[in-house]
């Protein structure tokens, strides 16, 4: 059973900022797992690599379209060369 975690919960889990997570969704970086009942935002354990990864990305300066293409890319070895430049 996946446990799922509030934007808050997963702020405070990552150290990434509410307001980050937020803008990582409008650019399709990171989609909350689904909305609860009364429509905030989960989010899952098996996602904290991925905003991690995100966001030492946005750190060292990647741009937002180079991090969505490595993460929409399907072809492992293709994500191993892009990684590498």
């Amino acid at each position: 059973m996946k446990k799922y975690m509030t934007i808050q919960e997963f702020s405070e889990r990552t150290g990434i900022a509410k307001s980050a997570l937020r803008f990582y969704e409008t650019k399709k970086l990171l989609l909350s797992e689904e909305r609860s009942s009364n429509g905030y935002r989960v989010y899952a354990d098996s996602q904290i690599a991925t905003v991690k990864l995100i966001s030492t990305l946005r750190l060292a300066d990647v741009s937002i379209q180079e991090i969505q293409n490595y993460l929409h890319e399907q072809d492992e070895m293709t994500r191993q060369e892009m990684m590498k430049t």
